[in-house]
């Protein structure tokens, strides 16, 4: 059990122990100002090393268990500071690294507006491309118009050809509801149809049914036949090797009543 409780001590005091130099870049925020003592125990360890029995260890134990509590709680702050610690850091380079990228987007769009304003052929080019685009635009237009008067021709046209088709989608109304009466008449002959279908279907069903049941009926009456059977031949193949053996140890026993027979008839000889 006292081995179970090693380590007896955190690595921060085996460390100092072994005169190993501590790592200050892993330290938390204060080193190790407000960490927990362990030289309080050095009673119970000397008890238990001299004296190691039940009490002793559990002296040892609870000993052991506050100041590994007390160990864990420093640990859980001192990890809480550094989080926090780094947060802020963190937090301050992302904010001056927004602020460098801010500037240097500024200063690229300070730059390109001065190259821009300071183009005075490129804002003559401008202007000759905008002068032929509107040249072009215009020409467009007019093309434009000449379309729409062509589209409005069109439409003429298609509303004609709309209301002739319209009346064609009346007639063809007509015919389709005409239809759907002669369907839904075939439907209903379907339906009486199906339904006397269905009842006979039904009917070969249930006799199915009844004629299965009579079958496994039969089916199961000969199974408890056959093994009945293999049961009556087994108990006379059984009885038969009884009777071979009692037949046997018959013949046994009498071998050897001949055998006390001729003991008995020697020994009276010998007596005389």
């Amino acid at each position: 059990l006292e081995m179970k409780l090693q380590p007896a001590r955190p690595s921060r005091l085996r460390r100092r122990s072994d005169d190993i130099p501590e790592d200050t870049t892993t330290s938390p925020p204060g080193g190790e100002v407000d960490a927990p003592t362990w030289d309080h125990d050095s009673k119970a360890e000397e008890a238990f090393g001299n004296n190691p029995n039940f009490r002793s260890l559990i002296d040892v134990c609870e000993l052991r268990g506050r100041c590994w509590t007390a160990e864990l709680k420093w640990c859980t702050e001192s990890l809480e500071a550094v989080k926090a610690e780094l947060q802020h850091y963190q937090a301050g380079h992302q904010e001056k690294h927004n602020i460098e990228e801010k500037a240097q987007w500024e200063d690229e769009q300070v730059r390109r507006q001065l190259s821009v304003v300071t183009d005075h052929e490129g804002h003559a080019r401008r202007r000759a491309e905008a002068r032929e685009a509107a040249t072009i635009s215009q020409m467009e237009a007019q093309e434009a118009s000449r379309d729409v008067a062509e589209t409005t021709g069109r439409l003429k046209s298609a509303e004609v050809n709309l209301e002739q088709a319209s009346q064609q989608a009346s007639g063809a109304a007509q015919e389709l509801r005409n239809a759907q009466e002669a369907a839904n008449i075939a439907r209903e002959k379907c339906s009486r149809s199906r339904a006397g279908v269905e009842k006979r279907c039904n009917e070969l069903q249930e006799k199915a049914r009844l004629q299965l049941k009579g079958w496994q009926a039969l089916k199961l009456q000969e199974c408890w036949l056959e093994s009945l059977q293999a049961r009556v031949e087994g108990g006379i193949a059984s009885e038969a090797q009884s009777r071979a053996a009692l037949r046997a140890e018959a013949q046994r026993l009498i071998a050897e009543l001949h055998k006390l027979d001729e003991q008995l008839d020697v020994e009276p000889s010998v007596d005389a």
